[in-house]
């Protein structure tokens, strides 16, 4: 699931995007040498390679936005490299790559920002890195569209995927046997790993990269699994690694929900320890959601609910969306005490809710590039319970849940799917390099309970695992916070970058705010069509206006990008 805008407004506080011609230059070399760095604006020289590969890149001003059909302001190159790199002399596929900004004379550091899914394209970091180069004064950043997804020989399967097909950009059930055989006739879909992305990343930067002064990895969710994969090959390369909502060695997606379950009802025991949110239910707040479902639900309490066609799965997914952003996830109070009352009044503001989450039948771009296939591969050859339950047993146990996927698509696609073996799936590399390791409390997506493990493993000096108070998916700059200065977390962040070796000081955390229960009038508006979020009678706040009530429905449908499957991305 590729979610939202990740760190970078906080740390700043069909491809449409045509290269126009430019200067070209090549990059070859030896068996795995380093490369040099950029020269000038639009060159990249130097070589780099795994055995007897070379890997060649020549740069062409393009567009930053890839929305955008031309424009100058950054640089895409289209590389080849070998479809396995076990066999340098074999087929190749494409991977593309984009630079941002121009520069005249080479940058000193170079900032790879490397996304989550996994499935989803360098599209997503597109849109923040603009606002992220003010906390990065001369940095140059790079783009990545890893193997199988985006421009980089995406997995597709263009009947399957077609708008007009069974369910649009999605592959039903009924779809994937004639998806894989066109996937199967193309290409070899064992290569399509986390290990040759990590290598297609590696000999990239060596080239790109290897002379800079300073290296700095950035990666969110999936993204650190594949660092993490990454590290085993080519330790010592980066200057600063940074790891922002862990997807751990060993870490598997079967139990995806039960996890994300968890995590909202820590929310809701947060909110039983405030006397103000507690005080709207008779029973413990994460009780009472218990209670308000299965009465709403299993025993047919809220009957104009279901007759507007919204049951437990359909509510479930919408909570779970508000646990992704924080900004939102106060208005999971007030739907569960509506819930739980479930009047006339209440069924409205919730069918109001629910329409919320309506799929926009326009995909967007990050939509188009997402790798379906890849997704499912990688999930399955390596984020995968090896004796999962029956989908029938998963079922069952997913039907008691209030947050998560309520599904067992993933579950029944597994059995046929042609799975691959990777021995490194569950092993964590071991390396000395310096490590910024950071997971909220409140990550429904990478919880902590999981994440945690990372800090059990990285011990070497100036290895550091950050909790995040209250942070959601996405840790770096997520928890709430309302004083002058950057959030801790950033500052963090920014310390370590400037100074990887220097001590991670962490007393500022104590200076963070508490979790908001009680959505504002202008969000309640938004999900409920009310400045009352409870519908208890009160004289609300004052409306919203009409135009900031259409601009904050802009930004929640924009937000509100949502794959209908469980995924590892990018944050709020």
């Amino acid at each position: 699931m590729r979610l939202y805008d990740g760190i970078a407004l906080a740390l700043a506080a069909t491809f449409v995007g045509g290269c126009d011609g430019s200067n070209e230059t090549t990059a070859t070399g030896g068996s795995g040498g380093s490369g040099g760095s950029g020269v000038g604006g639009t060159g990249a020289t130097g070589g780099g390679g795994a055995g007897n590969f070379e890997v060649q890149v020549a740069w062409e001003k393009c567009p930053l936005d890839s929305t955008k059909t031309t424009g100058t302001d950054a640089e895409c190159a289209t590389v080849k490299v070998p479809s396995t790199w076990e066999d340098p002399a074999g087929p190749t596929i494409e991977i593309f790559l984009k630079r941002w900004p121009v520069v005249d004379t080479p940058s000193d550091h170079h900032v790879w920002l490397i996304q989550g899914g996994p499935g989803s394209s360098s599209v997503e970091w597109e849109r923040r890195v603009k606002q992220m180069s003010g906390s990065f004064p001369g940095a140059q950043f790079y783009l990545q569209d890893p193997r199988g997804t985006g421009r980089s020989t995406r997995l597709g399967c263009p009947i399957q995927e077609d708008l007009g097909s069974e369910e649009g950009l999605e592959i039903s059930l009924n779809e994937w046997p004639d998806c894989l055989e066109v996937v199967n006739s193309q290409v070899t879909l064992s290569h399509f790993t986390t290990t040759e992305t990590a290598k297609d990343l590696g000999e990239v930067m060596k080239v790109l990269s290897g002379t800079a002064a300073k290296r700095t990895l950035l990666g969110q969710s999936y993204g650190t699994y594949l660092l993490q994969r990454w590290l085993h090959f080519y330790p010592g390369f980066a200057t600063a690694t940074i790891l922002d909502s862990l997807a751990n060695p060993g870490n598997t997606f079967t139990f995806y929900s039960e996890r994300t379950d968890e995590v909202g009802h820590d929310y809701l025991t947060l909110c039983g320890q405030d006397p103000t949110c507690a005080a709207r239910f008779t029973l413990p707040p994460e009780k009472a959601i218990d209670a308000a479902f299965s009465n709403a639900f299993d025993m047919n309490g809220c009957p104009g609910l279901v007759a507007a066609g919204i049951d437990r799965a359909a509510l479930a997914l919408d909570l779970f969306t508000l646990m992704v952003f924080a900004e939102y996830r106060s208005v999971i109070i007030p739907v569960v005490h509506r819930l739980e009352r479930c009047n006339a009044t209440d069924v409205d503001a919730l069918v109001q809710f629910h329409s919320a989450f309506v799929a926009d039948p326009l995909p967007s771009l990050e939509e188009k590039y997402f790798g379906n296939v890849l997704y499912y591969n990688i999930v399955f050859g390596e984020m995968w319970e090896a004796s999962p339950p029956t989908p029938e047993q998963h079922l069952t146990d997913l039907s008691q849940l209030e947050f998560g996927f309520l599904d067992v698509v993933s579950d029944k696609l597994w059995q046929t799917w042609p799975k691959y073996s990777e021995p490194l799936a569950a092993v964590y590399p071991e390396t000395t390099d310096a490590l910024l390791l950071l997971n909220g409390t409140l990550d429904p997506q990478t919880p902590l309970s999981n994440a945690i493990g990372a800090k059990d493993h990285y011990k070497a000096e100036h290895q550091t695992f950050v909790t995040v108070p209250y942070a959601s998916h996405g840790a770096i700059g997520g928890e709430p916070w309302s004083q002058p200065s950057p959030p801790c977390s950033i500052q963090l962040t920014l310390g370590f970058i400037d100074d990887p070796s220097a001590p991670i000081q962490d007393d500022c955390f104590s200076l963070v705010d508490t979790p908001s229960f009680e959505p504002d009038a202008a969000t309640s508006q938004l999900f409920f069509g009310t400045t009352d979020p409870w519908g208890d009678g009160a004289p609300p706040p004052p409306a919203p206006t009409k135009e900031s009530l259409a601009d904050a429905r802009q930004k929640l449908r924009n937000k509100l990008l949502v794959r209908r499957a469980p995924g590892l991305s990018a944050g709020r």
